[in-house]
């Protein structure tokens, strides 16, 4: 009897802990996000969004918002964008019909609906643990260090990721066309979504995912060089042959430009060789991974995540594409309760959040941050190989 108090009483201890740790993370969330959206609007601190609304005034003008392909008017400086000619059209839906303004409002509205549905999506996929740990997934999502950056500059990434886990809402439904129109809007940020088109690989309707996702892209860039009067072809020949890769070695400090910068060659050189080392790879996993089913879907998804943040130029303010690596190492621990896994998706959880950035600073090189998403993203995988191999060795 006295052991089984003693556990219960641990027990109670434990979800009185994880309550405590919620209700700190609500509190820092909100009080992040409200700074944040108090410097949009008292400091006009949203310098990318207003960097967007300039491109747009241009396009929407007439012009292709780059000074390579049209020279802007006389006295006007010119304008050097590096989305994608297919993002134009969609910047219509924050900036239309009424400008910066309806912009600001536009992207903080979507980015709270988002969060809110990436805490949402985490407290189901949590629920059969328990309330306490279904919470704390919830709250990790608004408690992320880069949100609040994301809101303050005007940045798409908390709206992108939400589009992702849409997408993979709809590819375990088998809604493969409606998940491939997901991840084209996704592609408004194409350093978060790219990576996530390898998840269409793990359904049988992965040609029409991935085709439909492909033509609204290859529609709304068809549309954008039409009304500027610019080449599709020549876009293409510039991204794929003339643009400069220097800004891959800015951002995080690792990944494949800094490496080129390291080297002293060619940063289009080690990024094409990487992905193509990356793509390979995939390619190989996915062909054991379709054996799996939907289980695969939340593991994949992290690790692709962890590998996108690694592998593309990326600022903080995108950490919360990781969210998948997050909720993946959170369901391991909390299924299997084993002590490695509760560390691994605790230290995930801390990678994340604010005070981790004052400590990286100080004391931690930012090897140690890699170090921990890469062991989040391939750990949840892992357990999930030696269980399929597990049950298949289990005889009937």
């Amino acid at each position: 009897m006295d052991g089984v108090a003693h556990e219960s009483r641990g027990h109670r201890l434990f979800r009185l802990g994880l309550r405590v740790l919620v209700a700190l993370f609500v509190i820092h969330a909100v009080y992040r996000i409200a700074t944040g959206t108090w410097l949009v609007w008292d400091e006009n601190r949203d310098w990318d969004l207003q960097s967007r609304f300039r491109e747009y005034s241009f396009f929407s003008a007439g012009w292709y918002p780059h000074a390579q392909f049209e020279k802007p008017p006389k006295g006007v400086p010119g304008v050097y964008t590096v989305y994608p000619p297919y993002a134009f059209p969609m910047l219509s839906v924050f900036f239309e019909p009424g400008g910066l303004v309806q912009g600001r409002i536009v992207v903080w509205t979507l980015s709270i609906a988002s969060l809110a549905f990436l805490g949402i999506h985490a407290r189901r996929v949590l629920s059969p643990f328990g309330p306490e740990i279904a919470a704390l997934g919830c709250a990790t999502a608004f408690t992320i260090s880069g949100n609040k950056a994301a809101i303050l500059l005007g940045q798409f990434s908390i709206l992108c990721t939400a589009l992702i886990f849409l997408q993979m809402t709809l590819l375990a439904r088998g809604r493969a066309v409606a998940a491939g129109l997901c991840w084209a809007m996704a592609m408004l940020k194409p350093h978060v979504a790219l990576p996530f088109a390898a998840l269409f690989l793990l359904e049988r309707g992965w040609l029409r995912g991935l085709a439909a996702g492909g033509t609204l892209l290859l529609a709304l860039s068809w549309l954008a060089c039409a009304w500027t009067g610019v080449g599709l072809m020549q876009l293409v020949d510039f991204w794929l042959n003339r643009m400069s890769f220097t800004f891959a070695s800015k951002g995080l400090r690792f990944g494949p430009g800094p490496l080129a910068a390291w080297l002293g060659v060619d940063p289009r050189l080690v990024v094409v060789t990487v992905y193509g080392a990356v793509l390979a790879v995939a390619i190989g996993l996915v062909l054991f991974l379709r054996r799996l089913g939907p289980a695969a879907m939340l593991p994949f998804a992290g690790l692709l995540s962890v590998v996108g943040m690694l592998g593309i130029y990326h600022w903080m303010y995108d950490q919360i594409m990781l969210f998948p690596a997050v909720l993946a190492t959170m369901v391991v621990a909390a299924s299997t309760r084993r002590p490695w896994a509760i560390a691994v998706a605790a230290l995930m959880i801390a990678s994340l959040l604010p005070p981790m950035r004052w400590v990286e600073k100080k004391f931690l090189p930012e090897a140690i941050l890699a170090v921990t998403w890469i062991v989040a993203g391939i750990y949840p995988m892992a357990c999930l190989v030696a269980d399929a191999r597990r049950a298949k060795a289990v005889p009937a």
